[in-house]
């Protein structure tokens, strides 16, 4: 009898429906990628039946043979998006399965984790901006070692694209731009992309998102294609997940500008140390260059040069985000999202993270040690009795 896979139940601040986790934010982002990109549902079979799909929107247990199918086409999907990194490192699968795995145990340990302190958990609806932080810093850090394994770096006109407000910045500029400088009116560019003028306009009034081919007539002729790309696909997230919010847009823009270009120059003067057994099996050390090290074990899931990027993310939160990217510390950030986040808006849990940061002179970690002074019970206690809030 297939065992069942216990998912746990997303709800938006307007009441709308999201994906829960685990498979129902794995079947989202495969939902996303196909929306954007069809052309790819081609290589891939997402065959759910109805009542899957049924159980997977209601949050109730799936078997776990339908969630590792699911997830064996992301890892599918990851190494089409990213060859270079799934053939140099080793263990390149296992950190695209790392991104569920940690954050299911995250959204189901959290609320117990603030309640056996003696606070009220805020609804599991605030872990999906966890989920979509994460999966940005995520695929920052995968272009950024893909783009190095190639030996490319991202052009002025790649970054100038994150220096707006929001996606739909991006799309208006990006026509404006078409219609200008190649002097094409509204209809022929839209004839150029398949589409109405009707269709069009919606792009630049933020109603309908552009697809992959179609932003590729949107780029210049030679430009590369990867960065809005991926822009274009969390636009299609973003919607799927009901987060579609202009501000949590520009803090995804803002990380995205001052993330690839730092993490991506540190790779390339990036010296790591690995370590092993000799033929006689006795210990050795040694540096390498970034390439070596990232083909050693799972040196994929340690971050190079994430170290180099921190300091320069925009705003606390994302600095803790990339802090427990790195040492997978989830459990203590979901903990920190259920205690301090609001339905709406995370601005208490980045006041409460600035704050811890300020009290340390920058220390970029020291939020999880002030959490942690607040707990005086074990946590994961059901039916705890509260010790104040």
């Amino acid at each position: 009898m297939a065992t069942k896979l216990q998912q746990v139940p997303l709800v938006s601040a307007n009441g709308s429906t999201q994906p829960p986790l685990p498979g129902g934010w794995a079947l989202a982002i495969v939902n996303a990628i196909f929306t954007f990109a069809p052309g790819l549902a081609k290589d891939y079979d997402v065959s759910l039946s109805r009542s899957t799909k049924g159980r997977t929107k209601q949050g109730e247990p799936l078997t776990e043979n339908t969630y590792e199918a699911i997830e064996k086409i992301l890892v599918s999907i990851a190494r089409d998006l990213f060859p270079c990194v799934f053939r140099v490192s080793p263990s390149a699968e296992k950190y695209v399965k790392e991104y569920l795995n940690l954050w299911t145990g995250a959204a189901a340990f959290g609320p117990s984790w603030t309640k056996a302190i003696g606070f009220a958990p805020a609804p599991t609806s605030v872990i999906a901006r966890a989920l979509v932080r994460d999966l940005v810093l995520r695929l920052c850090y995968l272009e950024s070692c893909e783009r190095r394994l190639r030996q490319e770096t991202f052009s002025k006109w790649e970054l100038s694209l994150l220096n707006h407000h929001s996606l739909l910045h991006v799309y208006r500029d990006l026509i404006a731009k078409q219609t200008r400088t190649r002097r094409r009116t509204l209809l022929m560019l839209a004839y150029k992309m398949r589409i109405n003028e009707k269709s069009l306009r919606r792009f630049k009034t933020g109603k309908a998102a552009p697809t992959m081919f179609q932003l590729s007539h949107l780029k210049p002729l030679d430009e590369n294609l990867r960065l809005i790309a991926g822009l274009g696909f969390i636009g299609q997230l973003l919607k799927k997940v009901s987060l579609l919010d202009r501000s949590l847009q520009e803090e995804i823009l803002r990380v995205a500008a001052t993330f690839l270009p730092g993490h991506r120059w540190s790779l390339e003067s990036y010296i790591g140390e690995i370590f092993g057994l000799n033929k006689n099996g006795n210990p050795y050390g040694k540096t390498c260059d970034f390439e070596a090290y990232f083909a050693h074990c799972d040196n994929i899931l340690l971050h190079p040069g994430a170290s180099a990027a921190l300091p320069k993310l925009p705003t606390a939160l994302w600095r803790c985000h990339l802090y427990a990217l790195t040492f997978a510390c989830k459990l203590d950030l979901a903990h920190a999202y259920f205690q301090f986040s609001e339905d709406d808006n995370d601005q208490n849990l980045e006041q409460f993270l600035l704050q811890a940061e300020t009290e340390s002179t920058g220390c970029p970690y020291h939020w999880m040690e002030k959490l942690r002074h607040q707990s005086t019970v074990l946590p994961f206690v059901e039916g705890t009795a509260p010790v104040g809030s």
